[in-house]
């Protein structure tokens, strides 16, 4: 008996495994190369990314460490017409923290290796960035999620020419999660 109240006094930890499904509400891109003709050109970018997280959960799931992976198609649309529209790949790999209670989470990510392929002339963007979510329960396994991301490019190749970058991207974004 008294081993029995031991151990449900004990905090327990286990593996965390929650992928993800969010659509981009606003995205912003900038770009701030100095060599073009305008100091900033804005444009705006939607599309849906998904991925997943894999941690460890620490004292009954209220806190979790892990690793987190993102990827997705997003259309990408400049205010100005000197650069081109078109599609473009991306894929987020990061670090994350999360703090649960009963029925929210908060979650902190720094992306260390951040890449967006830009489809139409094959050029690779690569930088990092952090992530800030909010999560509310809906069901036992599921959330509605909510999220703000912002990343910065700073190299480019092309060609297999690796160059300095000047591209930003901040997005908003609302899913669902699937929190095991």
């Amino acid at each position: 008996m008294i081993l029995s109240g031991f151990q449900l006094s004990q905090a327990q930890a286990g593996l965390y495994l929650e992928p993800f499904v969010t659509s981009i509400i606003q995205g912003n891109l900038r770009n701030s190369d100095p060599t073009l003709t305008t100091t900033l050109r804005d444009g705006e970018a939607s599309g849906v990314q998904y991925g997943g997280r894999l941690g460890w959960a620490f004292a009954n799931g209220a806190l979790t460490l892990g690793g987190e992976y993102e990827t997705g198609t997003l259309e990408r649309e400049w205010d100005e017409t000197t650069l081109t529209d078109g599609e473009m790949t991306t894929k987020n790999t990061g670090g994350f923290f999360r703090m649960g209670f009963n029925n929210f989470a908060f979650y902190a990510t720094y992306i260390f290796d951040a890449e967006h392929d830009l489809d139409f002339n094959k050029q690779v963007f690569t930088g990092d960035g952090f992530k800030l979510g909010f999560a509310v329960a809906l069901f036992r396994h599921v959330q509605l999620l909510f999220e703000y991301e912002s990343i910065e490019y700073d190299e480019v190749e092309n060609n297999s020419v690796v160059g300095d970058a000047y591209n930003e991207s901040s997005l908003i974004s609302a899913g669902l999660s699937f929190p095991f």
